[in-house]
């Protein structure tokens, strides 16, 4: 769906969110479906929004997912779509994530579609921003550190094999990083509280003494 049909038909969806997310996710995904099945790169690249397609999207990345798709169209398991708002000033920007479970070579992967279809502030963001398929590892999920906004990422499973270690060890040190924030901003604010009580406390006591 090019970026002027989508505008146009979210023009006729105003203030129906769900119908919107589903209408589009359904018309991309059989668009894929159909584009892996005859092989046609062209027709996901035109899927992609102008902004994503600025950023540097390959026509070769594509076809390098379409050979490891191809085949495997009947094993799709369709997991449904995550929605994302953003208002800037009463201007919005809708996007969602699609995620479908898929065996390739009886591995269990998933592919994630990443697309906007509404951009009241851009319309070149409205389209695919991302294509992702990764070895589905329950340990790991999505690797989301090698991921950007837009692209098309392929991670097999040698290759997230090959790294989870690695990214789990960051996931944990990074939570780790986080949870002593938390900790330190904790005690901050019952040191603050407890000076502003023992304060108070004094300012009584200092009171009453001037009374008598």
């Amino acid at each position: 769906m090019s970026a002027g049909s989508m505008l146009n038909y979210r023009l006729r969806h105003i203030g129906d969110d769900d119908a919107l997310i589903k209408e589009s996710a359904s018309k991309s995904f059989e668009i894929i479906r159909n584009a892996v099945e005859e092989k046609d790169s062209d027709a996901i690249y035109e899927l992609f929004s102008k902004t994503a397609k600025d950023s540097g999207i390959t026509k070769e990345s594509i076809d390098e997912l379409i050979e490891i798709l191809h085949g495997n169209l009947d094993s799709w398991e369709d997991e449904g779509a995550n929605t994302s708002e953003k208002i800037d000033y009463g201007k919005r920007q809708l996007s969602y994530r699609n995620i479908y479970l898929i065996a390739i070579d009886s591995e269990p992967y998933v592919l994630v579609l990443e697309e906007c279809v509404r951009d009241d502030k851009n319309e070149g963001n409205m389209g695919l921003w991302s294509l992702i398929l990764f070895f589905d590892d329950e340990d790991l999920g999505m690797p989301r550190e090698y991921v950007g906004d837009y692209g098309v990422y392929i991670f097999t499973k040698e290759e997230v094999l090959g790294f989870k270690d690695e990214l789990l060890k960051q996931r944990e040190e990074e939570w780790a990083r986080e949870e002593a924030e938390e900790a330190a901003q904790e005690a901050a604010y019952e040191k603050e509280i407890a000076e502003k009580t023992v304060g108070r406390s004094e300012e009584r006591r200092v009171g009453k003494e001037c009374r008598s």
